[in-house]
């Protein structure tokens, strides 16, 4: 998982499109950009600061630790350049859920795009079980969790504008109790463990995080 308006706001009309290879304009996702870790952390609280205080606040999360979640956890962003959701397709997944083979290919957005089509090609249920999705990429197997009833509504919610994807990043945390307490705590290990699998330490995200987290907090 690599990978929670507001002051910076698109305005316009997201349409979902039938064709999953189609691209459509942003609306509601400001991009958040830095060539340094402190232009990055000041960018995520122009573009997500009340947002976060918000959410962050109705579970009892700091607003600096849900920032550092959002920094690391996924790039920032909840949707590509092209206006469509970052997404992230799990071959092993897609067989669990179905018994059914659709391997993965890799490449950026548009290899991800492809294997989701060809996912929907065998199983439309079971491929949007399979990605991970947006700015806190929620897998869609956790569609229930964070309040869909499906998870291709939670993909056409996701890919409306920013704000449904950060709610349910909160949403997803507050339903992990050892998640929870440790953002509650800012204890960065026990979180990363909890949200990524012992795999966290080789990317050390927990020592990133508390990093972020400190430059976020000393933001005017």
């Amino acid at each position: 998982m690599i990978a929670v308006p507001l002051i910076a706001v698109f305005s316009g009309i997201y349409m979902i499109r039938k064709g999953l290879s189609d691209t459509a304009p942003l609306i509601n996702s400001p991009m958040v950009s830095g060539s340094t870790k402190s232009a990055k952390m000041a960018s995520i609280k122009k573009a997500y600061g009340p947002m976060l205080r918000k959410y962050a606040g109705q579970i009892g999360i700091p607003e600096s630790v849900a920032a550092a979640i959002l920094a690391i956890e996924s790039s920032g962003n909840g949707f590509a350049k092209d206006g469509r959701i970052i997404i992230r397709y799990e071959p092993h997944i897609f067989e669990r859920y179905t018994g059914l083979t659709s391997k993965a290919k890799r490449g950026g957005q548009s290899a991800e795009y492809g294997n989701l089509e060809r996912a929907i090609q065998l199983d439309e249920n079971g491929a949007y079980l399979s990605i991970s999705m947006g700015i806190g990429q929620i897998m869609g197997f956790n569609h229930k969790i964070v309040g869909y009833s499906s998870p291709k509504k939670m993909f056409e919610a996701f890919s409306v504008s920013i704000e449904p994807q950060i709610a349910a990043m909160f949403k997803f945390i507050a339903n992990k109790k050892s998640m929870l307490e440790a953002a509650r705590e800012g204890d960065f290990a026990r979180f990363a463990y909890s949200y990524n699998g012992p795999g966290y330490r080789d990317n050390k995200y927990d020592t990133k995080m508390a990093e972020v987290e400190k430059i976020y907090r000393g933001l005017e």
